[in-house]
C-alpha cells in the first residue's frame, strides 16, 4: 500500500493531474493497475485503497476505466479492508457495497490479457477452459462466497506464477506455450507483475510477454523511498506499445 507511489505512476501516465492527483485527466483512458496494490497490513492501505477507488468512480463517470488484478498480497486484505472502509462510511444504514468488479483476477484490456503473476493455458484447461468462469469464480469468494476456486492458491495459478517474469523465464521463456494461450483467447499480449524487475519494464517472446512490477512502493524498495516509476502504454487498441519512465530513477535499490 503506497499511495504517493501509486499517485506518481498515474501522473506519469498523464491520467491525473500534476498537483495532487486527484482529478481524472485521462478522458477515455484505461488504467490497469497489476496488482499487489495493498501490502497486507499496513495503515497505508486504507488510503491507497480509497483513493482508486475515487479515482475509478471519476475515471468511469469521464469515460475511461481503472482497474485492478488481484496479486497475492490483495488476497489477505482487500475483501476486508473493503468492507471495513464502507461499513464506516455507511454506518447509519449497514448499506455496504458489494466487492467491485474492477478488482479481478484477470482482465483483458486492447488485446491484452493482465494477471498479476502469469496465467498458462494447462492452468486455463484445469480450471474449465473459460477465463471468464475463472474472474467470476474468483470475484465471488473474494465477495464473501463460501466455495475458493482450487487454482487461487497454487504457485502455478495466475497470481502466484513467475511462468513469465522471473529469471528462469529470461533464459528458457516458454513462447510456443504462451503462444497457444493467446490464440486460445485471442489476445495479442500478456502483462504480468508479481516479480520485481530492478532494471525495469521488459518483454520477452517478441513482445508478446511484458513484466512490469519495477518495485515502485517503498515497500519493495531496500532504502524506503518511493521507487521509480515506469507505465506500459498501450495506443492504438495496443498495435503501439511505449515505457514512460521518470526522467531520473531514484537509487532505490541502495542501503
Amino acid at each position: 500500500g503506497d499511495k504517493d507511489a501509486l499517485v506518481r505512476a498515474l501522473q506519469l501516465a498523464n491520467v491525473v493531474d500534476q498537483n495532487d492527483g486527484i482529478a481524472w485527466t485521462g478522458n477515455s483512458d484505461i488504467v490497469v493497475q497489476i496488482g499487489d496494490l495493498l501490502n497486507g497490513a499496513e495503515p497505508r492501505d486504507e488510503e491507497t485503497l480509497s483513493y482508486i477507488a475515487e479515482i475509478e468512480r471519476r475515471a468511469r463517470e469521464a469515460g475511461g476505466g481503472v482497474v485492478v488484478t488481484v496479486g497475492d498480497h490483495d488476497l489477505r486484505n482487500a475483501p476486508a479492508l473493503w468492507r471495513r472502509i464502507h461499513s464506516a462510511e455507511n454506518n447509519e444504514n449497514n448499506n455496504v457495497p458489494s466487492f467491485p468488479s474492477w478488482i479481478g483476477a484477470a482482465h483483458v484490456v486492447d488485446r491484452t490479457l493482465f494477471v498479476h503473476g502469469s496465467l498458462s493455458k494447462t492452468v486455463l484447461d484445469g480450471a474449465g477452459g473459460s477465463l471468464e468462469a475463472m474472474v467470476r469464480d474468483a470475484w465471488e469468494w473474494l465477495s464473501g462466497g463460501q466455495k475458493k476456486p482450487d487454482w487461487i492458491g497454487r504457485g502455478n495459478g495466475p497470481i502466484w506464477s513467475r511462468l513469465y517474469s522471473d529469471k528462469a523465464s529470461d533464459e528458457q521463456p516458454r513462447c510456443d506455450d504462451l503462444d497457444s494461450l493467446l490464440n486460445y483467447l485471442s489476445v495479442d499480449r500478456m502483462v504480468v507483475g508479481h516479480t520485481v524487475r530492478r532494471e525495469g519494464i521488459s518483454s520477452i517472446c517478441d513482445g508478446r510477454a511484458w513484466r512490469i512490477d519495477v518495485g515502485l512502493s517503498r515497500t519493495e524498495t531496500r532504502a524506503g523511498k518511493i521507487g521509480a516509476s515506469e507505465v506500459l502504454e498501450l495506443r492504438e487498441g495496443g498495435s503501439i506499445v511505449t515505457v514512460l519512465s521518470t526522467d531520473t530513477k531514484l537509487k532505490s535499490w541502495e542501503r
